[in-house]
């Protein structure tokens, strides 16, 4: 193996690294935003049950 083919296997694996990362962060991204999601449908269902409970009263 010469020094222009270690360059490149080297090249190859920072870029798979750096995808790996890449997927790695929009998979947490992703995670944030369901949760964030969840949490703001459990806000409005909150917010409406004590909009019907005033209006009921």
């Amino acid at each position: 193996m010469n020094w222009t083919e270690l360059s490149e296997l080297s090249e190859l694996s920072e870029l798979s690294e750096l995808s790996e990362l890449s997927e790695l962060s929009e998979l947490t991204e992703l995670s944030e935003l369901t949760e964030l999601s969840e949490l703001t449908e459990l806000w409005l269902i909150g917010w409406t049950s004590w909009l019907a409970a005033g209006w009921l009263n």
